[in-house]
């Protein structure tokens, strides 16, 4: 098992803070951490005032791990991130990471498939660097409520990716019609692992998917969380292990499972 690098706070300068869409920004930090150990699927735990008002830090998954900087995309969807979105670049952000259990990409893996939603899919995306890396080939399908929701589509271009959009606006992201892509894709290319993030909806049909055919395959899950560090149990999600349920807590044990082994309701 990889041992991970112990979570610091870190005083970052935001070199950028700028909305790409209409609901989702993009957050640039200069980290002053040894960026080797932060890792695809990790996240920190952000202050977004230097006071404690929102008391609790936000959760933001890692985007990109830079030379010298890292990069989030963040929903604007409470008070927590509309605050966020009023940092200027400049300005200094408290974060608490890097925090949780990342990715793997078996050793064996020569094709692998991304599955995600909304902004579930910045967090796959910090696969495809560390993928390209090792010569192995990323396909995703990127799903979202309309066209201009559709998040890291320039990344994964730049990286040569083999991508495809769907939307609730076109209706093309219903399950049926994603399960005959992601059937055909693992046929076609010899996909042997399989990453998702964003939707249950999705990770659903991937875990049957992946029970079918004998995959590798990871969920990051997304919850609400308080401390990040495990101690106050806020966020915990049910496993089947062993044929009986257990709770692990996501931002300790996770945010990255046994896709097999979450169970969704």
């Amino acid at each position: 098992m990889e041992v991970l690098a112990l979570p610091r706070i870190s005083r970052s300068e935001i070199l950028q803070n700028e909305p790409v869409h209409e609901r989702y920004w993009r957050l640039v930090v200069a980290y002053d951490g040894a960026l080797e150990s932060v890792k695809p699927g990790q996240f920190f735990h952000v202050r977004v005032r230097d006071v404690h008002d929102p008391l609790l830090r936000r959760p933001l998954s890692v985007y990109r791990i830079n030379r010298d900087s890292l990069e989030f995309l963040y929903r604007v969807k409470g008070a927590g991130t509309r605050t966020l979105t009023r940092r200027m670049r400049g300005d200094r952000l408290d974060l608490l990471g890097p925090l949780g259990r990342p990715f793997v990409i078996p050793p064996e893996a020569r094709d692998i498939l991304l599955l995600g939603r909304g902004v579930g899919m910045a967090t796959l995306a910090a696969l495809v660097p560390e993928a390209a890396r090792r010569g192995v080939h990323v396909y995703a399908v990127v799903s979202a409520r309309r066209l201009n929701d559709l998040l890291a589509l320039d990344l994964l271009a730049a990286y040569g990716v083999r991508c495809r959009a769907v939307t609730d606006e076109e209706g093309t992201s219903d399950v049926e019609a994603v399960r005959a892509l992601l059937e055909r894709w693992i046929a076609e290319f010899g996909i042997r692992a399989a990453y998702t993030c964003g939707s249950k909806r999705l990770a659903a049909l991937l875990k049957g998917l992946a029970q079918e055919k004998g995959l590798f395959a990871q969920v990051a899950l997304e919850e609400h969380m308080a401390c990040g560090l495990g101690v106050c149990h806020a966020c915990v999600a049910p496993l089947e292990r062993r044929g009986r349920i257990e709770y692990a807590k996501v931002c300790q044990d996770g945010p990255v499972f046994d896709l097999k082994e979450v169970v969704f309701t």
